[in-house]
């Protein structure tokens, strides 16, 4: 293997990337063509639904929501332009191509494009690319027979980052904001460290005890304030034998050092409840203002977007995380009657199984990586770790490099769902290229796309079918 990647490649640019055209020049203005397009459109809809989330005024739309767009625009298309123009220039200059020159040419393309991005977005991208760069190493030391997959590896690795990241929530001063309000947003507010106790169950009236836990949760799961008023009357008159069961499920004993309003079982229970249904809406509203398009021109698609599978997988994750870490830490206090930290590592390890209803090594490594980023803060804060400017561009250079050199030499090991975002964002001419060129360098490289020979014209090339 050693031996093959030491081949030269005297190929020219035209016979082995840009082969739909034989002009350089040609070459680079269709990426910018087809990239612009689509970046444009891709951080118009990225923007807009910020904007509505956030409630952001008319004043930024005034003056700020078109310059965001153009300038993330432009990062995303100096990507592919300046990749497309340094792979030209590197045979054109040194005359062959290498196993490593997308080392040497992505660095300088992805540096100058990061740092045209805005600077509160870089640290973000730069942690997606980077898990999209382990998981493509991974899968190479895979197929090349170094490692074997662990089964559920994903689970397990999300199960002992969610540990050490609900271990830290529960200590104090562990983490910093905004990431601990993303925790207390997923498992509530009652589980952050308190020493005091809490005082039983007032004398509250069955019927009220009961109506309060059932508006707490449909007030969890979005029900609007009228469906919940008339609900709230129905509760009222609910039958004797069905208020004693929800009373003892609702009222029933709950530890010393809790803090949620009702019984262990129903704080457990609301929480299923509401992020099931954070869970499952977003899901729908990422699938349909994703397929809007095609479901606009065929509306019957509508009701399999809404019924989609992933949509119930993405809505028990959320709400098994939720479930499990408030029954856990309920579970716990019982057993140990005393409330510590170290709750929350066993707690936050239960919870993590959670991802068995939406395995996802995207979302593990990423979350390994935002916590691999909070220790290296926490550990630069105490002074014993060196902060390093400007290590999120640093990370992205390094990562882009990689993932784009996969994408010339082992396609077939990227994700999906990226390959065909980088095919929309080049038209289509990344899988161009002439991959079985590159076939003497033992990856594979043309595995994805067998049957594909491109048609050179003769007076440019030397090649023939």
């Amino acid at each position: 293997m050693a031996a093959a990647y030491s081949k030269l490649l005297h190929n020219t640019c035209y016979e082995v990337g840009h082969t739909w055209t034989p002009f350089c020049t040609k070459a680079s203005l269709d990426i910018l063509k087809s990239a612009s397009k689509e970046s444009f459109k891709i951080y118009f809809t990225l923007y807009l639904v910020t904007a509505l989330f956030r409630r952001r005024g008319i004043q930024y739309f005034v003056r700020r929501f078109l310059p965001e767009i153009l300038q993330s625009s432009l990062f995303l298309t100096s990507n592919g332009v300046l990749f497309m123009t340094s792979f030209c220039m590197w045979r054109r200059i040194l005359g062959f191509y290498t196993y490593f020159n997308v080392f040497f040419c992505a660095p300088f393309c992805a540096g100058v494009a990061i740092m045209l991005e805005h600077k509160s977005r870089r640290g973000m991208l730069a942690l997606y690319l980077s898990n999209l760069a382990v998981e493509i190493l991974f899968r190479m030391t895979v197929a090349r027979g170094y490692i074997t997959p662990l089964p559920y590896g994903e689970v397990v690795l999300f199960s002992v980052v969610c540990a050490v990241y609900m271990g830290l929530f529960r200590a104090k001063d562990g983490l910093k904001e905004p990431t601990a309000k993303v925790l207390r947003f997923l498992v509530g507010p009652h589980e952050e460290s308190k020493k005091e106790e809490t005082a039983a169950h007032p004398g509250v009236p069955l019927r009220r005890r009961v109506a309060a836990w059932m508006m707490q949760c449909l007030k969890a799961v979005r029900v609007p304030a009228t469906v919940r008023n008339k609900l709230a009357v129905y509760a009222s008159e609910l039958d004797d034998s069905i208020c004693h069961k929800l009373a003892w499920f609702t009222a029933s004993p709950r530890h010393r050092l809790c803090h949620h309003d009702h019984s262990c079982g129903a704080y457990a229970v609301e929480g299923f409840l509401r992020m099931f249904s954070v869970g499952y809406l977003a899901q729908v509203a990422l699938k349909v203002v994703g397929n809007l398009r095609a479901i606009v021109s065929k509306p019957r698609l509508l009701k399999s977007t809404l019924l989609h599978p992933d949509n119930r997988g993405f809505g028990l994750f959320l709400g098994s995380f939720a479930f499990l870490f408030r029954a856990a830490s309920c579970l716990l206090r019982w057993l140990r009657n005393r409330d510590t930290k170290s709750h929350g590592y066993i707690a936050g390890l239960c919870a993590g199984v959670s991802m068995v209803f939406y395995r996802s090594s995207t979302l593990a490594l990423y979350f390994a990586s935002k916590l691999a980023e909070a220790l290296w803060l926490k550990g630069a804060d105490k002074g014993a770790l060196p902060l390093i400017r400007n290590f999120d561009a640093i990370l992205y250079t390094v990562a882009c490099a990689f993932v784009l050199h996969a994408g010339l030499f082992e396609p077939h090991h990227i994700r999906p769902a990226y390959w065909k975002f980088v095919g929309r964002l080049t038209a289509g001419h990344f899988s161009d290229m002439n991959r079985h060129l590159l076939d003497v360098y033992g990856t594979q490289a043309s595995k994805s796309y067998p049957n594909f020979r491109p048609k050179l014209d003769p007076r440019f090339s030397s090649l023939t079918d």
